[in-house]
């Protein structure tokens, strides 16, 4: 798969391929899955997972930065001591609302990292309710869409930089150097890269607490990306309308995003949907991802992942991201 190579310079390191240790952090856990490739397929090897105290994570609509940094290096410090043998690198996976996602169209780009940036940042700043100057931001080129008005396409990704650096220096604290970070929507395309092949169009549904991702994928590149908070909809939901406004609203989206890969790419159909949801919620989802795309959704499951065995007995929720953060290091 063509990901940006942008993910492993977002944390500010030059491009490492260090062994499969894949970290997976939230507002609400701390996740760890070690691997290692065999003939058949990867094998899962080792997993820890470590509640967060409540409170130990701002909120916002990034997420935010950690309100005690030393309380997070402790449980940190105290976590990685569990896990048999020392990590030297490792990679870490974000949630979608912490590490976003955004295309923008653009001409011929300035050479220097400085000027580049500034332009970067001018263009999201139209895309975006963010103040820009308070993120790292990273971009990398893709396939351009017909008839777009500017030459190149351009698909960025950006976090809150005070985050990241925090991140960074608990990591570092415990002696492991962040290769790669990503983000789970990237992190499962990758390990489901063997699922597709080269000249069909496939989505992946990733909901998570706070909101849910819908992704297009064509030839090995991401084509759309949309990032969707709950947000409104869910406290209307919350104050007794029984799910009414979430699924509107999903509907209504999948719609937009149907009509508009139409326009723009009538010749290619659907032929895959991949689902990512808890167990709880997923009924709801194969219901409105039925009435309104035009392939079957599939709930994902360990069948769709290139995994010899798992010795490490978690969910394949949980596998599927730490899995595909390591198959783009080795990739």
């Amino acid at each position: 798969m063509r990901l940006p190579s942008w993910i492993e310079r977002l944390v500010g390191l030059d491009p490492v391929l260090p062994a499969p240790h894949v970290f997976a952090l939230d507002r609400y856990e701390l996740r760890y899955g070690s691997f290692h490739r065999t003939p058949q397929g990867w094998v899962f090897e080792a997993s820890r997972r470590e509640p967060l105290p409540g409170g130990m994570m701002a909120a916002g609509v990034l997420g935010g930065p950690l309100r005690e940094p030393r309380h997070f290096w402790e449980l940190l410090q105290g976590f990685v001591a569990t896990i048999p043998g020392s990590i030297g690198e490792a990679s870490l996976v974000l949630p979608d609302d912490w590490l976003r996602l955004a295309f923008i169209e653009s001409s011929e780009l300035p050479r220097g990292r400085k000027d580049r940036d500034e332009v970067l940042r001018f263009k999201l700043k139209r895309l975006v309710p963010f103040r820009v100057e308070e993120l790292r931001l990273a971009a990398t080129e893709v396939t351009p869409f017909p008839r777009q008005e500017e030459p190149k396409r351009l698909l960025i990704g950006f976090a809150i930089e005070s985050l990241l650096t925090q991140l960074e220096d608990a990591f570092l604290g415990v002696g492991i150097e962040l290769g790669q970070v990503t983000n789970n929507t990237l992190a499962f395309l990758a390990g489901l890269e063997p699922q597709v092949a080269a000249d069909e169009l496939a989505a992946l549904v990733l909901v998570e607490p706070e909101g849910y991702t819908l992704s297009y994928l064509y030839g090995g590149e991401l084509l759309l990306y949309r990032y969707k908070s709950f947000g409104d909809e869910a406290a209307a939901d919350a104050a007794g309308r029984e799910g009414a406004a979430v699924a509107g609203a999903v509907r209504r989206d999948l719609r937009l995003t149907r009509v508009f890969l139409g326009e723009h790419f009538p010749e290619r159909r659907l032929a895959r949907v991949f689902l990512a949801a808890p167990t709880a919620d997923e009924a709801s989802w194969l219901e409105w991802l039925t009435d309104e795309l035009d392939a079957g959704p599939e709930p994902l499951g360990f069948e769709h992942f290139s995994l010899a065995r798992t010795q490490a007995g978690e969910s394949w929720l949980v596998t599927g991201p730490l899995l595909g953060a390591a198959s783009i290091e080795v990739t």
